[in-house]
């Protein structure tokens, strides 16, 4: 099986994989709302109510903001502005799925995020500000490669941190957890070991044992508090409660077990074609993950450290889902949106690959 993904896609297959993916965009851009569930648009609704309501961003109201954002522009402009960032999202994975099992995992993901495309939505905003990151970032490795100035690889990373904490802000305050879990694992990697152990351990212990707004009962009960309104509802088939109540260290770390085996290998669970969707999603993302972690570690550039906090700060994403997610619908959506993490890992596996295949829109390296 591991032989398999790990053949070479051939590029005539990976065009033709991507017009396959744009007509299904261009299929679902005009008949989504005839074949999707009324609950796919239950978000959207309440975007669209608010705009024009809100005229200026208010901290921890996340559908107020995400209404004023999206009333910058008429909603028939943003259709198009979606349409063409979906199709630019598409073809840029495209030319980076260059094995078997990326070309999965490319194919799963963008029609995941076609959902995003079709609607306005929290996670077209997720999507926006990493696609802007990895923008800045790809820029300034060009200067990096000119001009060899270690300071400029700083800018994608103070960039990323700022709009971060502009959304920690304004929209889920829980992406601080994220954050701080990226910023632990960056420090694992580059400062003393035993350093590094000791301040994460205070710090996690501090958010569970002394924090307000992140103790660890609270921390656990929300997955509940969330599921008796899906429940309720009766939006969420797939919805799952904790299997212990939410109360001390021990039941916390056993629900969190438990959510990660919901969550990560649904196809125990749930007898559905969505399950075993999702656990292949699921292990092709944790495959590509140790792919570029190691072709980060062989880049002969160790200055850079934009591409290895990108995949701590998926990781961090991954980590802080089992943690809150109530079914397998948001835990989807909600990985999805943050994938594009994935992108300068992927880059430096292709630097560092010996594939035959000059692969398509790489910059040139002028360091070998």
């Amino acid at each position: 099986m591991r032989a398999f993904l790990e053949i070479e896609a051939n590029f005539f297959i990976r065009i033709i994989i991507a017009f396959l993916l744009i007509m299904f965009f261009c299929f679902m851009l005009f008949y989504h709302r005839d074949i999707l569930p009324n609950k796919f648009f239950l978000d959207e609704n309440t975007i669209i109510n608010g705009i024009g309501k809100t005229t200026k961003f208010c901290p921890n109201d996340s559908y107020a903001n995400t209404s004023y954002f999206f009333s910058a522009f008429s909603l028939n402009e943003w259709k198009k502005i979606i349409a063409v960032f979906s199709f630019l999202i598409m073809m840029v994975f495209i030319c980076f799925s260059t094995s078997v099992k990326r070309l999965l995992f490319t194919t799963f993901y963008t029609v995941c995020i076609t959902h995003f495309f079709l609607q306005l939505s929290k996670e077209f905003i997720v999507l926006f500000m990493h696609t802007l990151s990895l923008v800045i970032f790809f820029v300034c490795f060009l200067f990096h490669q000119n001009k060899k100035e270690k300071w400029i690889d700083y800018i994608p990373l103070f960039f990323i941190s700022i709009i971060y904490f502009f959304y920690i802000d304004y929209f889920r305050s829980y992406y601080l957890i994220a954050l701080l879990v990226a910023a632990g694992l960056l420090l694992l990697k580059y400062t003393n070991k035993e350093f590094a152990f000791t301040l994460i351990t205070l710090v996690v212990l501090y958010f569970l044992f002394f924090s307000h707004g992140y103790s660890i009962d609270k921390i656990d009960e929300v997955r509940d508090l969330l599921n008796k309104h899906l429940y309720n509802s009766n939006n969420a088939l797939s919805a799952f409660t904790n299997l212990l109540p939410a109360k001390g260290i021990i039941n916390f770390f056993i629900n969190y077990c438990y959510a990660f085996l919901r969550l990560f290998f649904p196809v125990f669970f749930y007898y559905s074609v969505k399950s075993v969707f999702l656990t292949l999603f699921n292990l092709l993302l944790l495959i590509l993950i140790k792919d570029c972690v190691y072709s980060i570690k062989q880049n002969k550039d160790k200055n850079i450290i934009f591409p290895y906090s990108c995949i701590c700060l998926l990781a961090g994403h991954w980590l802080t889902q089992i943690l809150f997610e109530p079914d397998l619908g948001s835990y989807l959506r909600h990985l999805s949106s943050y994938c594009l993490l994935l992108l300068p890992g992927m880059y430096f596996y292709d630097l560092n690959s010996n594939s035959k295949d000059k692969k398509i829109f790489l910059l040139k390296r002028h360091n070998r």
